[in-house]
């Protein structure tokens, strides 16, 4: 039987040949590295090469780099600033407080935070989900995209599901998208090539050339005096901004503000909306005009607002008493590894709910506030998210005694699949 501790050094390589369950990664300050679960492994120079036939918790040196060839489960990385690499990953990739990372093909989804390097995907079969990234760069992504708080540049070749985009300080390309694509705050240029929903805009954006093609409509919410040099071309073109030097012609309009350093170049297949950015933005409609359903309708929704907040707020509070229990029975790593699948699936049912509220706001004529912020996500088919409730329920069995550990993680893996 392979030992448990390896005395590596301060910057090992550690590869995994093999792996057909989990693996959970945890930097430590310690120049060793310690593995839990079956394993074979050959010792070299500050190197490891290890193959497991099942699941693995493994704690490595915090400036370890992280090679991953080929592993069944899920994957998760914490504090581990060495570069990781990974060809192909059958399920979900977890990565925080990390440097560069490099992955092949990975069928799950990704969820990442505070990565002070460049991350590079291939291929993404699930939802990406990143927040605090330094820098992005992503072939084919089969779910959705949401950014958040990018400090460099973000490139993506091809986005499936709808993209999100908050917060990036440098440039943004988005060379083919299928469905909607919704930017804001944005510090760099913004290239949107092609895509086959809609393109929503808020805020303002640098000097330089920015342009946006989508066979759909075009949204633009902009700051009322921010230099701007407007073109568009599309069948129809609705503005609501202050503009100079306006020229408006059968399938094209242009205008300006100001000095007109910042040029936008919009192509739609649909509608063009130009309006201004305001502090009340939710309260009206797509056209721009306002919704006219009276106090009524704003306190309602006002109030649902509150509803969900409360309704969130209520299931933290029943998961961190019900985590607190089973961390004394059961350890951290398990009780620490069923809150992130509980993140993820309740950030997918959020994110499902927005997108819901999105689309009956185009079709009404009507804008609602959106739920409150989610955790990051998880991937669920549609029409089947499970719910918190049932999360709890079990591991309130689980607590009890009612069942086993196993039997609790195969039920949890059950309400994924």
């Amino acid at each position: 039987m392979a030992k448990e501790r390896y005395e590596t050094g301060k910057t090992p390589e550690l590869t995994f040949t093999e792996c057909a369950g989990d693996i959970v990664i945890r930097g430590w300050m310690e120049p060793a590295v310690m593995i839990k679960g079956q394993h074979d492994a050959q010792e070299a120079a500050e190197a490891l090469v290890v193959s497991a036939t099942g699941s693995l918790k493994v704690w490595a040196p915090a400036n370890a780099q992280v090679r991953l060839k080929s592993v069944s489960g899920d994957v998760v990385i914490k504090g581990i600033t060495g570069a990781v690499q990974g060809s192909e990953i059958s399920g979900d990739l977890v990565v925080k407080s990390g440097g560069d990372v490099q992955v092949g093909v990975l069928h799950g989804d990704l969820v990442a935070r505070s990565l002070a390097g460049v991350l590079q995907l291939e291929q993404v079969m699930g939802d990406v989900t990143l927040r605090n990234v330094d820098s992005l760069q992503l072939g084919a992504v089969h779910g959705d995209l949401i950014l958040r708080y990018v400090e460099g540049a973000v490139d993506v070749q091809r986005v499936m599901g709808d993209a999100s985009l908050q917060t990036v300080n440098g440039d943004v390309t988005i060379h083919s998208g299928e469905r909607d694509v919704n930017v804001s705050n944005l510090g760099g240029r913004l290239t949107v090539e092609s895509v086959s929903g809609d393109v929503r805009l808020k805020g303002g954006l640098p000097a330089g050339k920015h342009r946006c093609v989508a066979q759909g409509d075009i949204v633009v919410r902009w700051p009322a005096h921010a230099p701007l040099s407007l073109l568009v071309t599309a069948p129809e073109v609705r503005n609501r901004l202050q503009l100079q030097d306006v020229v408006e012609k059968e399938g094209s309009f242009s205008g300006r503000i100001g000095d007109g350093e910042t040029q936008l170049v919009l192509e739609a297949g649909g509608r063009v909306i130009v309006k201004e950015l305001d502090g009340r933005d939710w309260e009206t409609d797509f056209s721009g005009e306002w919704i006219g359903l009276g106090a009524g309708f704003t306190d309602m929704g006002v109030e649902l607002a509150g509803l969900g907040q409360h309704i969130s707020e209520e299931i933290t509070e029943r998961m961190t008493e019900l985590s607190a229990r089973m961390e004394e029975q059961f350890g951290a790593d398990f009780t620490q590894k069923m809150a992130d699948k509980a993140a993820r699936r309740t950030e997918k049912a959020m994110q499902k709910a927005m997108r819901q509220a999105e689309r009956m706001r185009e079709k009404s004529g009507a804008w609602a506030p959106p739920p409150p912020p989610p955790p990051p996500s998880g991937r669920r088919e549609k029409g089947n998210e499970p719910s918190t409730e049932e999360q709890v329920k079990i591991l309130s069995m689980l607590e009890k005694g009612v069942i086993s550990v196993e039997e609790a993680e195969n039920l949890l893996r059950a309400l994924e699949e």
